[in-house]
């Protein structure tokens, strides 16, 4: 599965972004994205809305996911609109998006 995540916002604004397949995650990650990502289940936390009130310096992120039709779903969420356990994940996929930066340009 396709998931393209990019984040901006928090006490130092900053824009962060990339894509990763679930195939090429750690299996543990692979588990978890394809799990709590799922286009449904993103679709269900949008539609709630926000469970507190909107927060000045929230981290946002813009996530598309591939669903089973093979196209891409856009969502937006924050730590207001998505479970912890959401947020966890979409924050250890940009560590692993940034890791698989610096591997590159050590590389190259």
């Amino acid at each position: 599965m396709k998931i393209v995540v990019r984040s901006e916002g928090g006490f130092a604004g900053l824009r962060l972004g990339g894509e990763v397949e679930t195939a090429e995650l750690p299996s543990e990650m692979a588990e978890r994205a394809e799990s709590l990502l799922r286009p449904l289940a993103l679709e269900a936390m949008a539609a709630a809305g926000p469970s507190t009130p909107p927060m000045p310096d929230a981290q946002r992120y813009e996530v598309h996911v591939e669903g089973e039709d093979g196209r891409m779903h856009p969502f937006l969420l924050d730590q207001t609109t998505a479970p912890e356990d959401v947020m966890q994940l979409l924050h250890d996929l940009h560590a692993e998006i940034v890791r698989r930066r610096i591997a590159a340009r050590r590389k190259g």
